[in-house]
């Protein structure tokens, strides 16, 4: 890629097209601004490549990864942990390039050791954590090292965490895994509702819009989090009752246990 070229300028290469890369290609094709000029998808995920290519004119799909590679500035690695050496078998990169990894708990030097190449010599290689909300250009994904071409492309999809370590990159990591548990407390006040002579979608209105308002609150970085709680309820009140009595000991304590859990996992413990 030309010096300073934006990295959304180019050409992005995807290889491995699965629910992740087809957020971030719909992320940022979705609107004109950034954009990047052409998206060369690989063969690995035909329905959602297909689908992909029908939906955006500056997408198509190469017939190997190889020629992903050949043809991309940017490279985004998007397959599973365990795949990643049999779908980068036969590929080669360059100097210049950038390779962009989405696999969660996968360090840089299994990277590295996968991609080829030293340091010097080989592409630039970033890890990142993106999720689903980047195809709304609305997700702030994990990334490091801070390469700015990676930091440009993930600005454009919501914005970007630098993150200093892997130690680090483990426990954001690890934080990247509790969006569905978020949700299934969500669920589960709608299913008490239901259960309680609520007609279902009324409820799952309700508390849809209900978690919906919390937006601003959320979105305002100079309130803490803690604070935000303090605005919401008075002490003795309805929301203090039940975060109170359901927020015990008993239940944060196996929420730490399984969030130590998934941090062993995502260190390869």
């Amino acid at each position: 890629m030309a010096e300073g070229r934006e990295v959304t300028a180019g050409v992005i290469g995807v290889i491995g097209v699965g629910e992740i890369a087809e957020a971030m290609v719909t992320g940022l094709l979705g609107e004109d601004a950034g954009a990047p000029d052409r998206v060369v998808l690989s063969p690995r995920g035909a329905a959602r490549a297909a689908g992909l290519a029908a939906g955006f004119d500056a997408v198509s799909v190469a017939p190997s990864n190889a020629e992903v590679a050949e043809a991309a500035d940017t490279v985004i690695v998007s397959v599973r942990p365990d795949q990643l050496n049999e779908a980068l078998d036969g590929v080669t990169f360059r100097a210049g390039q950038l390779v962009i990894s989405t696999l969660a708990g996968v360090d840089l030097d299994t990277l590295r050791d996968a991609v080829g190449g030293s340091d010097a010599a080989g592409p630039g290689i970033v890890r990142s954590v993106p999720l689903p909300p980047v195809a709304r250009r609305a997700g702030v994904t994990p990334v490091i090292p801070a390469d700015p071409r990676a930091v440009a492309l993930f600005d454009l999809l919501g914005g970007h965490l630098a993150v200093d370590d892997e130690e680090q990159m483990a426990t954001v990591t690890v934080l990247t895994g509790a969006q569905t548990g978020l949700l299934q407390y969500i669920a589960e006040l709608c299913r008490w509702a239901a259960d309680n002579g609520l007609d279902p979608a009324s409820s799952e209105m309700f508390i849809r819009n209900t978690v919906a308002g919390l937006e601003p609150g959320l979105r305002d970085a100079t309130t803490p989090i803690g604070g935000l709680i303090d605005n919401f309820e008075t002490e003795g009140g309805l929301n203090w009752q039940l975060r109170t009595g359901f927020f015990d000991d008993l239940t944060t304590g196996a929420l730490t246990r399984e969030l130590d859990t998934l941090h062993r996992r995502v260190r390869g413990e």
